[in-house]
């Protein structure tokens, strides 16, 4: 997750993950996580993690204070097998937006 925008913070409320059922795995956060402008948080889920399955998928709950560019908030996945790499990104979508 990645606050794009350079002058104020947002505050990360949810960062879940959830199986290819859609049932919810784990909440990633606890308490809120404040963003300060251009900062960036990642969460980890480890290659053995197979709770998930082919597609997983986390729901990520953000807010600001005042309007701010949209955070980037993407998945990246790393393997190494057989000395060949394979790394692919995910782009985050938003599916609903709330605005005051």
């Amino acid at each position: 997750m990645r606050n794009t925008d350079p002058s104020y913070g947002i505050t990360i409320l949810k960062a879940d993950y959830y199986d290819t059922d859609g049932r919810k795995i784990r909440s990633y956060i606890n308490q809120p996580v404040q963003l300060n402008p251009l900062a960036s948080k990642f969460y980890f889920v480890d290659p053995q993690d197979v709770k998930g399955g082919e597609g997983a998928n986390f729901l990520v709950t953000w807010q600001a204070e005042q309007k701010v560019n949209q955070p980037i908030v993407e998945a990246v996945m790393l393997n190494v097998y057989n000395r060949q790499g394979v790394v692919f990104r995910c782009p985050g979508k938003i599916i609903t937006e709330h605005r005051d």
